[in-house]
Order: C-alpha cells, then structure tokens, then sequence
C-alpha cells in the first residue's frame, strides 16, 4: 500500500480544462489559491445548483511525501 502510487498514478494535468469542453464548469485548487478555497467552492456549489456539471481539480498532496516521486 504505501511506497506506491495512491490508487492509481495520474499526473497533474488541466482536468478541469476538459469539463468545459464537455459543457460543465471546471475549477482547480492548489497552492497557487489556496487562500481562496472557500471562494472557489462557494462558486462550484452555486454553478452546481445552477444545472451546471462541476469539476473541482483539487491538487491534494505532493507525492514525494509518501514516498514516489512522480
């Protein structure tokens, strides 16, 4: 379990990016505006009761803390 990818090893790409090409609304998080999370969720969860497909490409932890870097 530990000393391998979590499920499985997914790199860090625009995931959001492609929820807008198949018409919902996309958003990321990461350190970048990590002092605006509660503003991003804010506008997922109101896009969400809008009729909108949602996203949120949440960027949680850097790998090489569990021990891979990948």
């Amino acid at each position: 379990m530990f000393g391998s990818s979590v499920a499985c090893k997914l790199d860090y790409l625009n995931y959001e990016t492609v929820s807008v090409g198949y018409g919902g609304k996309g958003c990321r998080l990461d350190r970048s505006n990590e002092d605006k999370i509660k503003e991003v969720l804010l506008q997922a969860i109101k896009d969400s009761r809008e009729g909108h497909s949602v996203l949120i490409n949440a960027l949680i932890v850097d790998q090489t803390i569990i021990g891979r870097d990948m």
